[in-house]
């Protein structure tokens, strides 16, 4: 089985590398396009992001998703993969983080001529300083075969000062997920970055769920 790691916004396939020896599978690395070595996105949707990836993974892979990495297996999904997202923000419009967060790492990048508009198309933080919603809900709706969508278990809100990245499903969310027909919903414990910061039960449950896919 080939399992295809894909990091979240802002970071890097080489912070997920630790996961080459966790499991018992052929492990692979993709960085966000924008990121790192990975050119730039072509089309900027989540379908477009996923096109970057379609030639080099393989149908019947699992793709792990950290994030907005977790949104583009999501939507890789329907294609003939299987799909596992680790808190991935179905919804910007309460996501404070994001909006705190994200403007300042754009100024501080101004050479990255393509952030503002990744930033714009799939956060919702636009150049002019505004933010506007980006809805994600839809591309569960597409789902033609079972997905799994793990959240961490820092709350979102009440929005306040912390040092430990929240999970950006909060209880309605989670509300929603556990009730999705295509959907197995946990959260586990840790902060927003669980691939990096929740690794013993985040390999737990990967293992469960590498036990049972088809050989």
């Amino acid at each position: 089985m080939i399992v295809a790691f894909l990091p979240g916004f802002a970071r890097s396939a080489q912070m997920l590398e630790h996961w080459t020896t966790l499991l018992p599978a052929d492990v692979r690395f993709f960085d966000l396009p924008g990121h790192a070595e990975e050119p730039a996105a072509r089309v900027l949707t989540l379908e477009g992001l996923a096109d970057q990836y379609m030639d080099r993974i393989p149908q019947g892979a699992l793709i792990v998703g950290e994030s907005l990495g977790g949104l583009i297996s999501l939507a890789m999904a329907p294609r003939g993969y299987h799909a596992v997202a680790f808190d991935p923000p179905l919804s910007t419009a309460k996501q404070w983080v994001i909006h705190q967060n994200v403007p300042p790492l754009v100024a501080r990048n101004p050479s990255a001529k393509w952030l503002p508009g990744f930033a714009a198309a799939f956060l919702g933080v636009m150049p002019n300083g505004g933010v506007e919603e980006r809805n994600y809900w839809p591309v569960l709706d597409a789902l033609t075969s079972p997905a799994h969508v793990i959240a961490a278990s820092e709350p979102l809100w009440p929005r306040r000062s912390t040092q430990a990245a929240p999970s950006v499903i909060d209880d309605i969310d989670a509300y929603n997920l556990e009730r999705h027909p295509q959907v197995t919903f946990r959260r586990i414990t840790g902060q927003h970055t669980l691939l990096s910061d929740s690794v013993e039960e985040a390999c737990a449950v990967l293992l469960e769920i590498l036990e049972g896919l088809p050989a």
